[in-house]
């Protein structure tokens, strides 16, 4: 995508409604776009159509709409291309651009199919272009690989990060002798501050008992002891941390040993990630 700014931005921005509606709930078509504006092919995979992007993206024009769709399928992260059904074994599918022919093959059966309204069905004059995510940006917000990318940007905005020397990384374990210690969210470095992020789609830290949410907890702790960070941050896209979860987190760091680090490091507690990002659903 040109960076990784440039992935928190698409990923963080008012985009992240129409990718994420690529991925539906809904068990069929009429209950996922019941607007008529996507196809659902498979459980949690679907396509839009460009008024499908553009009913999700709140607060662009058209012509942004365009640009940011144009730029993501330059990059290869957006797709472009049509629903087909095929006539040999009936598989509804997305065939890219790069592979729609007058004679094109089936994803599935990999027979021959003609292009023709027998294959696109509506509407009868030519067919609708869709649009949809690659395989990796499926699994991304399959896994919530688009939270640590809304905190890197939450963070930016709330505590004057936007710096170009700003850097930031996810997804990162510290290993001793060969074993993980422990797994970092998020690591961020700009104006002088070390932040190291827990990342989540939820209000808790996981099912475990309170010790097993502490042990959990002192691993960040150690880690922030290591990398001498100036700030620790527990954040989610819920509304709110479960009082439990929040306790646990907050004991476990007022008791563990900095003397080794210095000061401890400030704690912060980040609710509501990418609510900003999230527009009413199309009427």
């Amino acid at each position: 995508m040109g960076g990784r700014r440039a992935f928190v931005q698409f990923f963080s921005g008012p985009f992240l409604p129409a990718l994420r509606a690529m991925r539906p709930a809904g068990s069929s078509t009429a209950t996922a776009y019941p607007n008529n504006d996507g196809v659902r092919l498979a459980a949690g995979v679907g396509c839009l159509t460009f008024d499908g992007l553009r009913a999700r993206t709140a607060g662009l024009s058209t012509d942004r709409v365009r640009d940011e769709l144009d730029s993501a399928l330059a990059s290869g992260v957006v797709r472009r291309g049509l629903v087909l059904r095929c006539a040999t074994c009936d598989d509804v599918q997305f065939q890219t651009i790069d592979r729609v022919a007058q004679r094109w093959t089936c994803n599935r059966c990999e027979s021959g199919n003609d292009l023709s309204r027998s294959t696109w069905h509506q509407p009868p004059d030519e067919p609708t272009w869709f649009y949809d995510l690659h395989p990796v940006a499926q699994r991304l917000l399959a896994e919530n690989g688009e939270v640590p990318a809304l905190l890197s940007a939450r963070l930016e905005a709330e505590f004057g990060e936007i710096k170009p020397s700003l850097t930031d990384i996810d997804e990162i374990e510290l290993v001793q002798a060969g074993i993980k210690q422990v797994e970092l969210d998020l690591v961020v470095y700009g104006n002088d501050i070390l932040t190291l992020a827990e990342c989540k789609s939820t209000n808790h830290l996981g099912k475990g008992g309170n010790e097993q949410l502490r042990r959990d907890v002192t691993k960040k702790c150690r880690a922030a002891a290591w990398l001498r960070a100036d700030r620790l941050v527990y954040a989610t896209t819920a509304t709110n941390w479960q009082d439990r979860a929040q306790r646990a987190i907050e004991a476990a760091v007022r008791e563990h040993d900095w003397s080794d680090a210095g000061n401890p490091p400030e704690l912060l507690f980040i609710t509501n990630l990418g609510q900003e990002a999230t527009p009413d659903p199309p009427a």
